[in-house]
C-alpha cells in the first residue's frame, strides 16, 4: 500500500508540474495576476533589497531600532517613487502594498507588530524576487 501511494503521489506531482504555468509569479498565493514591472522601475527594486535585508536582520535579532526604521522609511520612499513611474498595473499594485507595509514598520511601536508587517512586506515582495531573473532577461 505504501509503495502504491508513493507511486501515485509522484505521478500526481509530475502531472501538476506539467500543467503549471512556468515563469509566472503571482502577487499572493491563490491570486491570478502575475507581478510584472516595467524596465524603468527595476532600478528601484535593486535599491530596495539592502534595506529589506537590514529590516530582516534587525527584526530577526529582536531589534526595532533607528536603523531598522530608517530602512523601512527608505523602502517606503523608493516604493512611492517607483510606483509613480510604473506603467504596469500589477507593478503599481505591488509598489503600493510595499509602501504601505514599509510605512507601518517605520512607525511600529514594538517588534511583534513590526514583524507582522514585515511578513506582509515579504508576502508582497518574495513572489517578485522569485521571478526577478526572468524580469531582467525580458527587459535586458
Amino acid at each position: 500500500m505504501r509503495t502504491l501511494l508513493k507511486r501515485d503521489g509522484l505521478a500526481l506531482l509530475l502531472c501538476a508540474l506539467l500543467v503549471a504555468p512556468l515563469g509566472q509569479t503571482y502577487a499572493h498565493p491563490g491570486h491570478a495576476d502575475p507581478v510584472t514591472i516595467s524596465r524603468d522601475t527595476n532600478v528601484y527594486m535593486q535599491k530596495l533589497v539592502p534595506h529589506y535585508l537590514t529590516i530582516q536582520q534587525g527584526l530577526a535579532a529582536g531589534e526595532l531600532n533607528d536603523e531598522v526604521k530608517g530602512a523601512a522609511q527608505a523602502i517606503e520612499r523608493l516604493a512611492k517613487k517607483g510606483g509613480k513611474k510604473e506603467s504596469d498595473s500589477s507593478g503599481k499594485k505591488m509598489y503600493k502594498a510595499v509602501a504601505k507595509s514599509a510605512g507601518f514598520i517605520a512607525v511600529a511601536n514594538d517588534v511583534g507588530s513590526a514583524r507582522e508587517e514585515f511578513a506582509e512586506l515579504s508576502d508582497t515582495l518574495l513572489p517578485f524576487f522569485d521571478n526577478w531573473p526572468n524580469h531582467i532577461l525580458e527587459h535586458d
